[in-house]
């Protein structure tokens, strides 16, 4: 997702210099130098991630990035946390909508090691039989967690909302949790984790020469046995109607508005104005959003939009969390500032505004390894350029008025959001289907309720 963007006067931008080339078995290595502050964050990035679940087991890419770290190359999770920790520094796993992501954080001068330990998550893990059920019942257990909070309840039902049963709309639940094996697992990292099918991402204080010959010292005898199979669409063919979803939680104290619509992305021609739009809508504390909502109306303590990036698809979303005797009122501000893009353009001051807005954001975060290393990761695994670098951390060439509104006109509109409420609906279903008789009401389990 792009990151959040921060006020003030636009950042200098002293952009990291980046260099890419293949080892011999395949693996792409991206090295970014960001500053001189001797730290490294070594990112591998695995296409497939949440995209590559089976139907039926969503989830399994969540599983299998958990249980990498608890056992692998001869370490148990406690030696792999303690090795790392020793090193000063930090391991994560994660499945993301398009990448198993598996990175570590250190002081440069321990980066080799740290390394070593990277591609033994990485090629090595074993996947011990005795972790899977406490790895599968936490998972179950934050699902469980998360179904208890609106704003979590509505953004888990997006995906599903948006594109139904092709892979980005498959979510994890206890059932397809449940009936993921550790069969499956070896069979699918032994499948998609190659080389030839992964980007090794160094950020930080290392050379470019320095990173090359680290990424092939650790990682240059690293085969693959197992072909990935062509890729396949993860969005649905054409974007699916536009939906009212309303989601009932007996007892919920707050109501969860949460609204959705497919955008452009990266590659299109509009994608700079859409991020100028998006920080317009709900960047921050001058978000309109976040004006008409808080401000304005003490309705939520928080309201804002962000985009949610993929490689085969863009969703612009707008969030925020009220009070239940509010929720209408606030669905309507919500829907209504997404319909003040058209109504009300923005102009060249404001554009410039948060346009400044959206490149501080990326400059400081890329001004730090791990910061620089995330967001490239976010590029790979979109399957963006990393050209787009130079463009994205400046606020110097400012989309015109007339591309915004030209995006806005194409692709933003509010009769294509769909509209997901989270809550005790008994207090507001019958409002809701008053203004939208179409409405469908679920269980936070997805099931249909009368």
């Amino acid at each position: 997702r792009e990151p959040p963007p921060q006020p003030g006067a636009a950042v200098p931008a002293t952009l990291p210099s980046v260099a890419e080339r293949r080892l011999a078995n395949g693996l792409r290595v991206v090295v970014a130098r960001s500053s001189d502050v001797p730290l490294a964050a070594l990112t591998l990035v695995i296409d497939g991630g949440d995209a590559a679940d089976p139907p039926g087991e969503a989830g399994r890419g969540d599983i299998a990035a958990a249980l990498a770290l608890k056992s692998a190359g001869g370490r148990s999770a406690e030696r792999i946390a303690g090795d790392i920790a020793a090193l000063g520094g930090t391991i994560a796993a994660s499945s993301e909508s398009d990448a198993t992501v598996l990175s570590v954080q250190v002081p440069a001068a321990n980066a080799e090691t740290a390394a070593h330990i990277l591609a033994d998550v990485a090629i090595r893990p074993d996947f011990p039989a005795d972790a899977l059920d406490g790895v599968r019942s936490q998972q179950a257990a934050a699902i469980t967690v998360a179904n208890k909070q609106p704003l979590q309840t509505a953004l888990r039902t997006v995906p599903a909302a948006l594109f139904g049963d092709a892979p980005y709309g498959r979510t994890p639940s206890a059932a397809t949790l449940a009936a993921i094996t550790r069969d499956e697992l070896v069979a699918a990292q032994r499948q998609w984790w190659i080389p030839r099918n992964a980007t090794l991402i160094v950020a930080g204080a290392l050379s470019p020469e320095q990173g090359f010959a680290l990424a092939d010292r650790i990682f240059g005898g690293w085969k693959g046995e197992s072909a990935v199979p062509a890729p396949q669409p993860r969005a649905t063919a054409a974007p699916r109607a536009p939906q009212i979803i309303a989601i009932d939680m007996p007892g919920a104290g707050q109501t969860a508005v949460v609204a959705a619509l497919p955008a452009v992305g990266r590659g299109d021609a509009g994608w700079p104005a859409l991020r100028v739009i998006n920080a317009g809508l709900g960047g921050g504390f001058q978000g309109w959003l976040s004006q008409e909502i808080r401000v304005k109306r003490g309705l939520s303590y928080s309201a804002g939009s962000l985009l949610d990036v993929r490689r085969d698809a863009t969703v612009l979303i707008a969030a925020t969390q009220t009070k239940t005797e509010s929720a209408i009122e606030v669905a309507g501000l919500v829907l209504g500032q997404i319909a003040r893009l058209r109504s009300e353009p923005m102009d060249a001051a404001r554009i410039a505004d948060r346009a400044t807005f959206v490149a501080n954001g990326l400059s400081s975060q890329t001004e730090r390894a791990a910061g620089l290393a995330n967001y490239l990761s976010t590029l790979v695994a979109s399957g963006a350029s990393l050209d787009v670098l130079a463009s994205e951390v400046s606020a110097k060439a400012p989309p015109s008025p007339d591309a915004i509104a030209a995006t806005v006109a194409g692709h933003i509109r509010s009769d294509l959001a769909t509209l997901i409420l989270a809550g005790d609906s008994k207090q507001w279903i019958a409002a809701l289907r008053e203004r939208y008789p179409a409405v469908k009401l679920i269980d936070v389990d997805g099931k249909p309720l009368p």
